[in-house]
């Protein structure tokens, strides 16, 4: 799966969003891919980040138990950030993550952003 995901991002990364750092965690925040310019501290932001999915979606849920949407999580200061998008591949939740810095639109990162994700559960996978 990795050699996919590597094939995959290398592909449909666009320019603006490849200055960025990407992990792709499992719900328990081990790391399944990462292109990251944080990579000493890789380990303890798939934990930090597992652990502020599961509190939004469990939020999210508690305020509205019929909604069927995902949520997604981002967190600014102006230019620089996170954003969580939840993916699913092979029926396997995972969370996209995206950290950023020195970000001139942050709102067309997002999107770009969501259109990977929407990519990546589009995919075929191979073990």
């Amino acid at each position: 799966m990795q050699a996919n995901l590597r094939i995959f991002f290398d592909t449909h990364v666009t320019k603006s969003l490849s200055a960025h750092s990407f992990l792709l965690l499992r719900e328990d925040g081990h790391i399944i891919f990462k292109k990251s310019n944080v990579e000493k501290y890789s380990h303890e932001v798939g934990a930090l980040v597992a652990g502020l999915s599961q509190a939004a979606s469990a939020l999210c849920k508690f305020l509205n138990p019929d909604e069927t949407d995902f949520f997604r999580f981002s967190s600014e200061s102006g230019e620089k950030g996170f954003y969580i998008i939840p993916v699913f591949i092979k029926e396997n939740q995972y969370f996209l993550t995206l950290i950023f810095n020195a970000e001139t639109n942050p709102s067309l990162m997002k999107m770009e952003a969501r259109n990977l994700a929407r990519n990546l559960e589009q995919v075929e996978f191979k073990t």
